[in-house]
């Protein structure tokens, strides 16, 4: 198992407790969260993206930040921000 910190280890054992996961979906859980933590905390180039919804598609006036790492030709989002068209603002982390 992945040593995670105290709040991080909180936050991921009410979701497996309620859901009733069996071990090997806790762990899988597990692995795929210290995945993203270890590419956060990598030193690697970062690409950052923002969309902006002008047209209603999801939310007219919301907007969107992505910061990304290109992953074995893929780009993977490690952290995201969400204003929605209120003004209220969401932040997304992938493991917490």
């Amino acid at each position: 198992m992945t040593d995670f910190p105290a709040d991080v280890e909180t936050h991921y054992r009410r979701p497996a407790a309620q859901r009733r996961w069996p071990p090997e979906t806790e762990a899988a859980f597990r692995a795929s969260v210290a995945r993203y933590r270890a590419l956060d905390e990598s030193p690697g180039p970062r690409r950052y993206y923002e969309y902006v919804d002008h047209k209603g598609l999801v939310d007219e006036g919301a907007r969107w930040l992505w910061e990304a790492m290109v992953v074995d030709h893929e780009t993977v989002a490690i952290k995201q921000i969400e204003q929605d068209s209120s003004g209220t603002v969401h932040c997304f982390h992938c493991y917490r």
